[in-house]
């Protein structure tokens, strides 16, 4: 494993239990929120607090439901997990996680790629940016994760020595992790957290 793409890595050995075998981890969507509890960031996101259960990473493909959020504390943050959905990493989710003084952040990537970073505060998207091409870049302040991005590499299809998807993600994580306080880490990936049914996909 290289350390550059590392966490990309990390993420990557548990995209089997996303249901998916044949393309693992083609669909990533979660988001880390700060200064609020497990319960708070599922009301916010809409989630029906009342189908709260146990849950990890290892049974979320399992689980009765298909938009479901595994939210559980990461450091001083809270970090969601979403299968079958985007809403924590949407314009309104992000605005909802981080309202009342607040920070969150989200990383997403479709079928189609467009992996995207999101970072946001009191309410407002305040940088959006894409992972592989981060001139792609909007928001209130489009540079405001620059400085955590020191010594990262980015922009996918830059010549033959510019980095590879996989350590785009890891270099998104990282300034996550450089945000937060805490990188990504098996411990994390592999602990119970609550599980939680959002409003199903029509």
């Amino acid at each position: 494993m290289k350390s550059a793409e590392r966490l990309h890595d990390l993420l990557h050995s548990y995209g089997r239990f996303y249901g998916d075998e044949e393309e693992p981890l083609a669909e990533f969507c979660a988001a880390w929120c700060e200064g609020i509890g497990v319960e708070e960031a599922a009301r916010r996101l809409g989630a029906d607090l009342d189908s709260r259960t146990d849950g990890d990473l290892r049974n979320i493909a399992n689980a009765k439901g298909d938009n479901l959020v595994l939210v559980g504390p990461s450091g001083a943050w809270t970090l969601i997990f979403q299968i079958g959905g985007w809403d924590c990493a949407s314009l309104v989710g992000m605005s909802a996680l981080s309202r009342d003084s607040g920070r969150a952040l989200s990383l997403a990537w479709g079928y189609d790629g467009d992996e995207t970073l999101n970072y946001a505060m009191d309410g407002q998207m305040i940088t959006s940016l894409s992972v592989t091409y981060p001139p792609l870049r909007d928001g209130a302040d489009p540079h405001a994760l620059d400085p955590y991005v020191e010594g990262l590499r980015f922009e996918l299809g830059s010549g033959p020595e510019g980095p590879s998807l996989a350590e785009c993600v890891t270099s998104a994580l990282t300034v996550i992790a450089r945000v937060t306080g805490r990188e990504i880490d098996q411990e994390r990936l592999d602990g119970t957290h609550a599980l939680y049914l959002m409003p199903s996909r029509d």
